[in-house]
């Protein structure tokens, strides 16, 4: 077979002059807003699979976190906004009353004095803690 291939003429194998056709087309004419969509998909996947990655190593520096699993689940829970809060309970018509997971997690006098035996300023915003972790 690869005796075949190596013997043939290229200029007698085709039927014809070689052309360029655009695949993303059905007429095979390239046009700017089908390459737009190409790149605009690649790009989408690149961030996609960037941010996967870059999700996947801050659960996994969580998880690996020595502390009691209580609080890791807490802590999962609350970056996934997934505590029932006032706002949850209000949405499932459970409570009238609003207040948000920013007061479970910094205006509350309980967890002020959590975030201060942490040594945790009082000024960040609790969704920016995870931006400061290493990434292991």
């Amino acid at each position: 077979m690869i005796a075949l291939i190596a013997g043939t003429d290229p200029s007698i194998a085709g039927s014809g002059e070689d052309i360029t056709v655009w695949g993303m087309e059905p007429d095979g004419k390239f046009k700017l807003r089908s390459a737009y969509l190409v790149a605009a998909e690649w790009l989408r996947g690149e961030a996609i699979e960037e941010a996967n990655a870059e999700n996947k190593s801050q659960w996994k520096c969580l998880w690996k976190w020595p502390g009691p699993n209580r609080i890791k689940h807490f802590l999962w829970l609350a970056l996934h906004d997934r505590l029932m809060t006032n706002a949850e309970r209000k949405r499932r018509k459970l409570t009238s009353n609003d207040s948000c997971a920013e007061h479970i997690m910094r205006h509350c006098p309980s967890s002020q004095q959590v975030w201060r035996l942490l040594g945790i300023q009082d000024n960040i915003a609790v969704w920016d803690l995870q931006a400061g972790w290493k990434y292991t």
